[in-house]
């Protein structure tokens, strides 16, 4: 079951605020390994993950895609204090969140979610 966020949407995860993007976060220590965008292609597509963490001094991806593993898919820091990485996934639907200086983040930028069983949301990605 997917569920789009709502401002009435409660969280029950730590807030973490930066300078222009307020993110929900965890400790990465807490959590096991366990996003909306649309794209077309009819091979691997190009997915382009971005946040804006401008003081943060590591950014990663995880997801269904890397078997949630923290580590594995590290952002590239960008001059405007965005993160940013490029991707290229077969078509499916995955699951994701954002690691934001050891914190599991969520995607500010994503419109579907699905519930995880750490009591946050994972965000949605469709690739067809």
């Amino acid at each position: 079951m997917t569920t789009k966020r709502s401002k009435t949407t409660p969280k029950r995860s730590t807030r973490k605020r930066t300078s222009s993007t307020e993110l929900t976060c965890q400790p990465a220590e807490q959590l096991e390994a366990s996003p909306s965008t649309t794209v077309s292609p009819q091979r691997n597509a190009p997915v382009v993950f971005k946040i804006c963490a401008p003081e943060a001094t590591r950014v990663t991806v995880a997801g269904t895609f890397n078997e949630w593993n923290a580590e594995a898919t590290p952002l590239y820091r960008q001059p405007d204090g965005t993160w940013q990485l490029e991707l290229y996934l077969p078509p499916g639907v995955y699951e994701y969140r954002f690691v934001i200086d050891g914190c599991w983040c969520d995607d500010p930028n994503a419109t579907e979610f699905v519930p995880n069983p750490f009591g946050s949301l994972n965000a949605i990605l469709r690739v067809t």
